[in-house]
């Protein structure tokens, strides 16, 4: 009786904790549908076009794992803090310009014919559902959710946690008026109180033009990812 009640409470723990707000919410219903009717959508997720292997084998996985927890990886955490200055940033020019953040990928804000850009922000300080694991590095995070005025458009590739964030979307919940993503990701902000009218959801190689002249182009991602 004692071990069955150990493990009532740790699965209750569990379910209470995936059902917490950041964790979204996957497509159920017409939205479901919708996501199914998807041509690249087959076997219960999406797929690449081109065929693309896994990275590794399982016993590979389980030896990288077993090195980057057990030994002392090189590069695994930079010698120094890296050289990052708010004054490097070009947001505020008016031609084509990118410039990182620290979130998502390299090309975390830009300025496309006017138009101010984020792109995967992530501003929380890691990247992922358990507090203090996928911590930022310090000195890679010097920005955050108040440095961006009203109107910019968060564009997000797809739904991991390093591309994103509960954390960030709700502090930008009032400064956007638009959000574009990949198919399937708007269930999940819609779940954190962003209004369905202001969410444009696209499949790959589909385009929509939010102003006059001015495209966005979903492209099909080089690697698999689970949306």
């Amino acid at each position: 009786m004692i071990i069955l009640s150990i493990t009532l409470v740790i699965l209750l723990g569990i379910f209470l904790y995936i059902n917490r707000p950041e964790f979204g919410k996957t497509p159920a219903g017409k939205k479901l549908k919708k996501v199914q009717q998807s041509p690249n959508y087959n076997n219960g997720s999406f797929q690449n076009l081109n065929h693309t292997p896994a990275s590794c084998r399982r016993r590979d996985l389980y030896r990288v794992m077993k090195e980057f927890l057990t030994t002392k990886t090189i590069n695994k955490v930079p010698p120094k803090i890296p050289p990052v200055s708010k004054k490097q940033t070009l947001l505020n020019l008016d031609l084509p310009r990118t410039s990182w953040s620290g979130s998502g990928i390299p090309l975390t804000s830009s300025r496309v014919d006017g138009k101010k850009i984020l792109v995967d922000p992530v501003f929380s300080g890691n990247a992922s559902p358990l507090p203090n694991t996928m911590k930022s590095f310090p000195g890679s995070d010097i920005y955050n959710h108040r440095r961006y005025s009203r109107n910019r458009l968060p564009l997000h590739h797809h739904d991991h946690w390093d591309h994103l964030d509960h954390h960030t979307m709700i502090r930008l919940k009032k400064k956007v008026k638009q959000i574009f993503t990949g198919l399937g990701v708007k269930d999940h902000l819609e779940h954190w109180g962003f209004s369905k009218m202001i969410i444009h959801e696209n499949d790959w190689n589909e385009v929509i033009e939010p102003d006059q002249g001015f495209k966005i182009i979903n492209r099909p991602c080089t690697a698999f990812f689970r949306t």
